[in-house]
């Protein structure tokens, strides 16, 4: 059975809930590869068209509009696409010990002034029928592998164990205080973890 026309979030959450809903939602969870861009416009999407949300609304979509939270220190960057870490040395343990409040913002309250304000304008839009808001934390495989190396993380789990447990334990303290922070200027519609456990061969954990 159909409803009338509901807003993106009403869409949601019925479809989640197993409720009746007006259509099937309509949505792009991932941004565009920079080759599908580029034939678009080759085939017409107006050149004036760049922000990701704008091709959503140009095509149809509904708004999901996602914040990845940064879990580092404001200015500290990392090659992950070499597999290399931010902590790759020999003794990840006190490696980790050394450096871990420079790397988390751990004193922090939370989310940074900017990210607040961006849930704040999300929460407007959302009030008014024209977006679904979403966030991503770095999961417990994932951020720990992104500080100290693919390599070094696979062999941690029999090397280093304590190791892992302390990163994200420090993680857990540190999602509580995201949560926390984007729950008292916004009401989120759902959340997601990252975790890429897996490649083209199969998965990296049994």
């Amino acid at each position: 059975m159909k409803k009338d026309q509901m807003s993106a979030s009403e869409r949601f959450h019925a479809v989640m809930q197993f409720k009746s809903f007006d259509r099937m939602p309509l949505m792009e969870w991932a941004t565009w590869w920079n080759k599908t861009l580029t034939r678009w416009y080759s085939e017409k999407l107006p050149a004036n068209i760049t922000d990701t949300y704008k091709i959503c609304e140009h095509f149809g979509l509904d708004l999901y509009k996602q914040n990845w939270i940064n879990h580092l220190q404001p200015g500290i960057t990392i090659d992950t696409h070499r597999g290399i870490g931010l902590l790759p040395g020999i003794d990840p343990n006190k490696e980790y010990k050394e450096e871990r409040k420079n790397i988390l913002p751990l004193n922090n309250f939370g989310c940074s002034i900017n990210d607040l304000d961006q849930f704040k304008q999300w929460q407007k839009e959302k009030e008014q029928g024209k977006t679904v808001i979403w966030f991503t934390l770095e999961g417990f495989f994932w951020f720990p592998r992104k500080l100290i190396g693919i390599e070094n993380h696979l062999f941690s789990f029999y090397d280093h164990p304590e190791l892992l447990h302390k990163i994200n334990s420090d993680l857990a303290d540190w999602h509580i205080k995201i949560i926390e922070s984007i729950c008292s200027v916004c009401k989120p519609d759902f959340m997601t973890f990252a975790e890429d456990m897996s490649y083209n061969l199969g998965m990296m954990i049994s």
